[in-house]
């Protein structure tokens, strides 16, 4: 009959045997992390789960859930001033833009979306000190920005302050504006100059004398921008 065993000592060279392994252990692959079955003295190494001392691979869908009550889902977190905290791949390998990163560097967060060759192509980036958000494209070059005031930049990321949509650059092309508007009638574009005396949305009534709207022409005079 079996005996309880109260004290026992085992040396360093002591193993269970493979074939006791699999007494209870199913599908006993190296790295294969092993998972409850609900069934007593029963294991299962999972095929699409395994991790090698520092990689955690998951072949299939991670699904994270929080039923209730506040706080992380999910929290990666790094110990660096220039941390990559997620990287999102696909692995098809013709995809020439096949995966994005999330890093947290010093002052900046940024999402950063890259071909095959590890390359970065676009960049949305959160700038901290000055709480402006960034938007780069080929090579995650600086085109738009969004400042701490929410002005709408393009080709500066300096504002003037003469308006909350400022364009800026060195050609016709790259500093102008053009509105197009495409429809089989005789409509045309337009741009809307309003007012109103009431608060945001509104349409209170405008009073006599009241200025609806202008186009200044200014000239800088090694200063500053002046009305000509």
């Amino acid at each position: 009959a079996d005996q309880a065993v109260t004290n026992a000592k085992v040396n360093n060279s002591a193993a269970i045997a493979a074939s006791k392994i699999a007494d209870f252990v199913t599908g006993n692959t190296n790295n294969r992390v092993l998972t409850a079955t609900g069934t007593a003295n029963s294991l299962n190494g999972e095929a699409n789960l395994t991790f090698d001392g520092s990689n955690l691979a998951i072949s299939g869908e991670l699904d994270v859930f929080k039923a209730s009550g506040f706080g992380d889902i999910f929290h990666v977190r790094g110990n660096s001033t220039n941390t990559v905290v997620a990287k999102i791949e696909n692995a098809y390998t013709t995809d020439n833009d096949r995966f994005a990163v999330l890093e947290i560097k010093s002052g900046k967060c940024q999402l950063r979306f890259q071909s095959n060759g590890d390359t970065t192509e676009g960049a949305i980036t959160y700038e901290m000190a000055n709480n402006a958000m960034v938007f780069g494209a080929n090579n995650a070059a600086e085109r738009m920005r969004i400042d701490s005031s929410g002005r709408l930049l393009i080709g500066t990321s300096t504002a003037r302050g003469l308006g909350h949509l400022e364009i800026e650059g060195t050609s016709f092309e790259n500093s102008g504006l053009t509105l197009v508007r495409n429809s089989n009638n005789t409509g045309s574009t337009a741009i809307n100059i309003c007012k109103s005396r009431g608060g945001i949305g509104s349409v209170t009534s405008v009073a006599s004398g009241d200025v609806l709207g202008g186009i200044n022409f200014r000239g800088a005079d090694g200063a500053n921008l002046r009305d000509a």
